[in-house]
């Protein structure tokens, strides 16, 4: 079974869950754990406990920022842990909703994997110009 794991600095990785909640439903195969001003300790504590509670599954874990705390430590339990576990960094909550609608489905670690870094890139875009339509004005 699969599993997805949000690590972050501060409230950011509960705060995605807790949208991606509202937009999807709740599923217990997505957790989070956020790296607080109670230290890197009790952080890598929180991640190994998760990590135990879950030791017969194949893990997603998706990070804030490349290099900071939280994807390092994620980044040691795919050393520790090569076959069952991938890291991607730079979440968003666009790639949060398509990894959790397929979660049910028969999809590998690997395939998710490389759909969520797809879903992420594309989620990301700029506004150019705005429509000359008058009924799709926003209004402010």
């Amino acid at each position: 079974m699969l599993d997805i794991l949000l690590l972050s600095h501060g409230k950011l990785a509960a705060g995605l869950l807790d949208s991606y909640n509202m937009i999807v439903g709740e599923n217990d195969r997505v957790s989070a754990i956020g790296l607080t001003d109670e230290g890197i300790g009790l952080f890598r504590e929180r991640l190994q406990q998760y990590m135990a509670d879950k030791k017969d599954r194949v893990t997603l874990i998706l990070t804030d920022i490349k290099g900071g705390t939280p994807f390092n430590e994620a980044y040691n339990l795919l050393l520790q842990h090569p076959e069952d576990i991938k890291v991607v960094t730079g979440m968003n909550l666009p790639m949060l909703i398509e990894l959790g609608m397929k979660l049910e489905g028969q999809t590998s670690l690997s395939e998710l994997y490389a759909d969520v870094i797809n879903v992420g890139k594309e989620a990301v875009s700029g506004i150019e110009e705005l429509s000359q339509d008058t009924d799709d004005d926003i209004d402010f």
